[in-house]
């Protein structure tokens, strides 16, 4: 990025999945007609919404106290 320059450092996180409350803020698509006429396939994507909903709330989902912690190194690290 180009804030070298100006002394600032810039780090882009890309936390991946866990639990946020994304999922549930989402919006229902205004589509339905088009929706319908995809057959089967109209609900594949909530099909993996759901699936992924499903796995965030299992045992086996990331702790999100690693992003937290992630954040916290990154604020307490040198500059440079």
């Amino acid at each position: 990025m180009k804030c070298h320059p100006f002394g600032i450092d810039v780090c882009m996180v890309k936390i991946g999945s866990f639990r946020s409350g994304l999922l549930g803020g989402g919006k229902a698509p205004d589509h339905n007609d088009l929706l319908a006429s995809y057959d089967q396939l109209a609900n594949i994507p909530l099909s993996m919404i759901e699936y992924f909903g499903k796995f965030l709330e299992s045992k086996e989902a990331p702790n999100p106290q690693l992003v937290l912690d992630a954040y916290l190194a990154l604020a307490e690290m040198s500059v440079g």
